[in-house]
């Protein structure tokens, strides 16, 4: 995790109906994982041009998308919002992407959106390596109006 980031422990299982798709989620084992977190950080995520369209998970809008060979409303991470610690690793992802496939930036946004998380906007995986991270969003959690900042990612 970045530096701008503290953490506190999980919620409990009782907690977790306050988490956004609080019912999908439930269906899905182990989901979240037991090693997620709330936290204070900041955070970046692939967007679209218009931020209304930028903070759905991929369960919700691509539902038959498939993760390891299974439908991704079966997969944890697909009621999560994908995000990354900092600018530099998102735009990294997008290069990676792009190498593989052409259109990817087409799928998931050109844009980049810029976010402040508090402890009370949900909860999230802890960084892989590339600083990747799964965010699962409380029930109150806007994202739009948690933007700090959103431009095209490559200018």
């Amino acid at each position: 995790m970045n530096a701008e980031v503290s953490a506190s422990a999980a919620p409990g299982a009782g907690e977790q109906a306050k988490l956004k798709y609080a019912h999908e989620i439930k269906q899905v084992c182990d989901c979240p994982p037991a090693s997620s977190q709330s936290v204070d950080c900041y955070a970046y995520r692939f967007a679209f041009d218009k931020l209304d369209k930028s903070f759905t998970p991929v369960a919700l809008f691509n539902p038959q998308m498939t993760v390891s060979g299974r439908p991704v409303a079966h997969c944890c991470e697909g009621y999560s919002l994908s995000m990354f610690d900092t600018l530099e690793q998102l735009r990294k992802r997008a290069r990676a992407g792009l190498d593989r496939a052409p259109n990817f930036l087409k799928r998931i946004g050109d844009h980049f959106v810029r976010i402040k998380l508090t402890a009370l906007d949900g909860i999230r995986t802890p960084s892989s390596s590339n600083g990747h991270f799964e965010f699962f969003e409380a029930a109150t959690f806007d994202g739009p109006s948690r933007s700090l900042a959103h431009a095209r990612l490559f200018p």
